[in-house]
């Protein structure tokens, strides 16, 4: 059974981030593309500059878990991330829960 995303809506922010904060966007993006990754394939994505910390996504993925967002598995001593909803699952879903609210 899926759990039932819960989410505000930001109307003044552009995209994703009416919905997600910018890390979390970034993570999702990797994850629909990829379809399931470790925390250090997610940090290698971005860009060096972007400096950002492994406990930092490690944080941030957790979290999007306990959302409902992500799945986790564990394998050896790393987790894999994979997202419960494809894009376009999500936007529909995204979309059902504005017009609703």
């Amino acid at each position: 059974m899926i759990k039932e995303l819960k989410f505000n809506f930001n109307p003044f922010k552009e995209g994703l981030n009416h919905v997600l904060g910018t890390l979390e966007k970034d993570i999702i993006e990797v994850l629909w593309r990829r379809g399931e990754a470790s925390v250090k394939d997610i940090l290698d994505t971005f860009p060096d500059a972007r400096s950002i910390s492994y406990s930092t996504v490690i944080t941030v993925t957790n979290r999007m878990t306990k959302k409902g967002l992500l799945k986790k598995r564990k394998m050896g001593k790393a987790y894999f991330y994979k997202p419960v909803y494809d894009r376009e699952q999500f936007f529909e879903m995204v979309s059902k829960k504005v017009v609703e609210g």
